[in-house]
């Protein structure tokens, strides 16, 4: 079986300490042209909509709450 990322999304802590939110997906228009199975390649486009959704929406959670504990331990 061949693997490969649809969508995914890393947090990473830097050298520098900082901390890193790193996206990587397969381009919306590339799924038909590796999924050539029509309902193969919906069900993907459907996963990889869901998911990237989802990631923006957590690196915004998470970037809030950094700001937030950072705010706090600066003070």
């Amino acid at each position: 079986m061949k693997k490969g990322n649809i969508v995914s999304m890393a947090v990473q802590l830097g050298i520098d300490g900082n901390i890193y939110c790193e996206f990587a997906e397969l381009p919306f228009e590339e799924i038909e042209k590796v999924f050539k199975n029509k309902y193969e390649a919906s069900l993907i486009k459907t996963i990889h909509t869901f998911m990237n959704k989802k990631f923006k929406e957590s690196s915004v959670s998470l970037e809030k709450e950094m700001q937030a504990v950072t705010a706090t331990i600066v003070k």
